[in-house]
């Protein structure tokens, strides 16, 4: 047993069967690292874009809402933005905020008419204060509490501001489902490879294991001759050649 081992290890088919698995695994390796990069931007922008959207899309119900009803109460507020969701990232919520930074509308009824604590949005607020013209919307990335969330807010035509905010782990969730699926998609073409390279080998090993009995019988002083002799001696390659 331990010499069969030994003699595959050492044999040609040992080492097309390797062959086949370092092509695979390095260009599964290179593809891997540019689509691991490439599916990073994709997801950042698309988790940016969705927010921004998202952000605009409440923003014009609210101003809308708000030119019709400048005084709005905390019922009416929900009844609009308690809608602010993704199917994909459930963490996804809504707040509103005054010219001063105040919670007016919150999920979480105790955080309202408390002062906002995102030093990004605290940024925004104090352009507006200083009667800058920050862009209407925007999008950041910021640590709170522990975790790290997307931010996108959109500034009301009465100067309030309306943020979106997701966990970024939930958001860009689909990511890594997509990195999962080409890691199992290379490791089932890692075992397509392997057992290509298997049935090449034993293509190429077949015709060198005839010729090499044919050289041990010629070596031994057999001259006789067998069926697999006479079918190789036919062969158009160098196996043929060197049994000729």
């Amino acid at each position: 047993m331990k010499n069969n081992i030994k003699n595959f290890i050492y044999s040609m088919s040992f080492k097309v069967i390797l062959l086949a698995m370092l092509i695979c695994s390095t260009c599964t390796s290179i593809c891997g690292i540019f689509f691991c990069n490439y599916m990073d931007n994709v997801a950042t922008n698309l988790a940016e874009n969705n927010l921004k959207d998202l952000a605009a899309s409440f923003g014009a119900e609210l101003d809308k809402a708000y030119e019709e009803n400048p005084d709005m109460t905390f019922e009416e507020l929900e009844a609009i933005l308690t809608n602010v969701k993704m199917r994909s990232a459930p963490s996804t919520y809504a707040y509103l905020l005054n010219e001063e930074g105040i919670n007016v509308y919150h999920p979480s009824e105790e955080r309202v008419g408390t002062h906002v604590e995102n030093s990004f949005l605290c940024g925004v607020m104090d352009q507006i204060a200083a009667g800058e013209n920050p862009p209407q919307t925007g999008t950041d990335v910021a640590l709170y509490r522990g975790v790290w969330k997307y931010n996108s807010y959109y500034i009301l035509k009465n100067n309030y501001l309306l943020n979106i905010t997701s966990e970024q782990a939930d958001i860009l969730s689909f990511e890594k489902d997509v990195i999962i699926k080409a890691i199992l998609i290379s490791i089932i073409n890692l075992i397509c490879f392997t057992i290509i390279g298997y049935f090449f080998s034993r293509l190429f090993s077949k015709p060198l294991n005839e010729l090499t009995a044919l050289v041990e019988r010629t070596a031994a002083r057999d001259f006789s001759q067998e069926d697999n002799s006479g079918k190789i001696t036919k062969r158009k390659d160098e196996v043929g050649a060197i049994a000729r």
